[in-house]
């Protein structure tokens, strides 16, 4: 239950403008229900790793803009390299 306390950034970055849906909140705190405190902080971290990224080359490629990107995919994205890690170590 503790990791479930990793979706209250979320919610206030959610609450103080229009930059993450009501989505990414849900999902880290069924995450954190999920799994527990520390690998959810893990994938998290993973996630914003591979968003940065990923904005990043998006911006390279088309330029300075106003674009927005779904968070959803690098939270699975970190989820998943989370997994593969605790199955491999």
């Amino acid at each position: 239950m503790l990791g479930c306390l990793l979706s209250v950034p979320f919610y206030f970055a959610q609450n103080e403008g229009r930059c993450m849906g009501g989505g990414d909140v849900l999902i880290v705190a069924a995450l954190g229900f999920s799994l527990g405190l520390a690998p959810t902080l893990v994938a998290v971290i993973i996630g914003c790793i591979v968003f940065i990224i990923a904005g990043l080359v998006s911006e390279i490629k088309k330029g300075k803009g106003k674009q927005l990107f779904p968070f959803v995919p690098a939270l699975t994205i970190g989820y998943i390299v989370n997994t593969v890690l605790e199955v491999l170590i």
